[in-house]
């Protein structure tokens, strides 16, 4: 992506004084996101992350600062606010909000073995098991309103020939809303974007094995159904590139999850049309800024194609197969 917001020197030393950063050593762009300008900085003292909220508003910040604070007290490795004063460290540069944040230690893998499968659902059903403890209150980023905008916004930029994915995964997006059952699945605040690059992994040598170090980019986060968090990971960790689901993989991500927060009935029955549903709203997400891209030329976004082959989840009879027994339990 290209960072679009940039902050001087000058600046970024005034904010060092101020929270007592230590002295300023090197400040370099990152390619992370596409929503946000984000910075590494590095002081005498310690790494950081400086992040420019682009489409963030000053009163959502707070859900977000303490939903990762709370995390990370709580056993999942979440960035915090980085401060040694009583002061938070969120600040404005040209009207927007800033927040520096400790860098996470370990790197992120794109191409994930089983421990790294079983690290990310463990990880992930221990942030859903103490969200439920969590008393702040966020809308969902990916609402049913905000999925008929999108699609209203992005008809008249999509290519003639792609616009009948809009109409026909609109009404299946808005019939999972309203079926029967959903409003039973359980609630909670999800991370709503646990992609591979938003995990990081630390090399445990005593042990020749990789643990989970660390867990960001919270700014999607919200009141949520569950499953959908799970659906998430499920169509970016396991999904291959047609769509086909890696059988051992969601074995692997799914005993993880299930052993710390097992899925009730109802949602096993729906975790593959939800898995559909996210693929949908994904690719809807991505849309806009690569058709956008191809004709202003300002910004490298994701191709947002990667999701499509997974609307239709070719894999349906291989997963069935193979952890399809949850299902065969909710038949009888």
């Amino acid at each position: 992506m290209t960072v679009f917001t940039r902050v001087p020197n000058a600046v970024l030393t005034g904010w060092s004084n101020k929270y007592m950063l230590g002295a300023l050593e090197k400040l370099t762009e990152t390619k992370l996101g596409t929503e946000n300008s984000n910075f590494f900085l590095t002081t005498v003292l310690r790494n950081l992350i400086v992040t420019i909220f682009e489409n963030v508003e000053n009163h959502e910040l707070p859900f977000y600062l303490c939903f990762m604070y709370f995390l990370s007290v709580n056993g999942v490795p979440a960035p915090i606010l980085n401060s040694n004063v009583e002061e938070i460290p969120v600040v404005q540069w040209n009207g927007k909000p800033v927040a520096i944040t400790l860098k996470l230690i370990g790197i992120t893998q794109e191409e994930p073995g089983n421990p790294h499968m079983l690290e990310t659902g463990r990880a992930l059903a221990t942030l859903h098991h103490i969200s439920k403890k969590h008393t702040f209150f966020n809308a969902r980023a990916y609402s049913i309103s905000w999925v008929k905008d999108k699609i209203s916004s992005y008809a008249c930029i999509v290519p003639f020939g792609k616009r009948y994915v809009f109409e026909y995964r609109a009404s299946m997006q808005l019939f999972y809303f309203l079926a029967v059952g959903y409003k039973r699945l359980d609630d909670g605040a999800c991370h709503g974007d646990l992609f591979k690059d938003n995990v990081t992994f630390e090399q445990l040598f005593h042990m020749h094995s990789q643990r989970l170090s660390g867990c960001f980019d919270f700014y999607f986060s919200g009141q949520e159904k569950l499953l959908v968090d799970v659906a998430i990971a499920l169509n970016t960790w396991c999904t291959c590139s047609n769509g086909i689901l890696n059988v051992y993989d969601t074995v692997k991500l799914m005993h993880s999850y299930q052993v710390i927060k097992p899925l009730k009935l109802r949602e096993k029955k729906k975790l593959l049309v939800t898995l559909e549903v996210m693929a949908f709203r994904f690719w809807l997400s991505r849309v806009g800024g690569f058709y956008r891209k191809k004709i202003t030329d300002a910004m490298n976004p994701y191709d947002p194609d990667c999701f499509r082959f997974r609307f239709r989840l070719t894999a349906r009879e291989l997963y069935l197969k193979c952890y399809g027994s949850v299902y065969q339990d909710g038949s009888s």
